[in-house]
């Protein structure tokens, strides 16, 4: 019973365990395309530079990738949790998750939990742009030193948020100045920096998390040998407790058998 106990509690500790590691890790996937996709677009912003460079196509490009970035944010979601977008008035504080488990003195299991701030890892957000690394603005000329020091706002994606902010949108066209150019990639290239350490963060995480699962897993798997060959010790003592009162019953048998056939050969004897 204590096995079977043991088993139970160990499966349901890895049953949690493993909706941590899907729901981490699918906010981990989607940071990595979100940063291969900045990558994308500091390379069409430098291109769009060059003399040569059709505006027209690396416009229609670069709008292309915005909107895989966006995707990509959206469809973070595993079991009703996104880490990277917010469509709520009130951003959530924490976003906490089961990330490990630990047997105390007395044998009870307890759960470890650990939590992220929701403001680390909002990328987009449909209520206030200001709270979404990526629909927020950022200051070029705290990036791109022109010797100005007025502030040049920019920001990557317009999502209609219920409140906006002010400034310009990072895009391509035939009137997009060199200046604006350097400053969009300059802004880029730092959101690519900022989405590289939340998934390093957030990758972090999901190794913990994988490996108390594997744990928990491989545990679960010892505990239901260790009970299975139990039961089997437990069937095959009962089918020799069957065998030995069989052969008694069988010796009983023959005994009387021998004798009433003694017997008979007596009376016949002394009959």
């Amino acid at each position: 019973n204590s096995l079977k106990s043991d088993e139970s509690i160990i499966t349901s500790v890895g049953d949690a365990l493993n909706l941590s590691e899907s729901t981490v890790n699918t906010a981990y996937t989607a940071l990595k395309t979100v940063i291969e996709q900045l990558s994308s677009l500091s390379k069409s912003l430098i291109t769009a530079a060059e003399p040569s460079a059709d505006r027209s196509q690396i416009s229609s490009a670069v709008e292309s990738t915005k909107k895989t970035l966006q995707v990509a944010i959206e469809s973070a979601q595993f079991s009703g949790t996104n880490w990277l977008y917010n469509n709520q008035t009130n951003l959530s504080g924490t976003n906490s998750f089961v990330a490990s488990f630990q047997r105390t003195a007395s044998g009870t299991v307890q759960l470890t939990t650990q939590g992220i701030p929701a403001a680390d890892t909002v990328l987009v957000d449909t209520q206030d742009a200001s709270r979404g690394l990526l629909t927020n603005v950022m200051d070029a000329s705290k990036l791109n030193d022109t010797g100005s020091t007025t502030p040049r706002n920019y920001y990557l994606l317009n999502v209609n948020s219920a409140s906006g902010v002010s400034g310009t949108e990072i895009a391509v066209s035939d009137t997009t100045t060199d200046e604006q150019l350097a400053d969009m990639r300059y802004v880029v290239d730092n959101l690519m920096g900022s989405v590289t350490k939340i998934a390093a963060r957030v990758g972090e995480m999901l190794n913990r998390i994988s490996a108390q699962s594997d744990f928990a897993n491989d545990l679960s798997d010892t505990l239901q040998a260790s009970v299975s060959r139990l039961v089997d010790a437990n069937m095959e003592e009962v089918s020799v407790r069957k065998t030995a009162a069989k052969v008694q019953a069988d010796l009983a048998a023959e005994v009387v058998s021998l004798a009433n056939t003694n017997m008979q050969k007596l009376l016949k004897i002394f009959g």
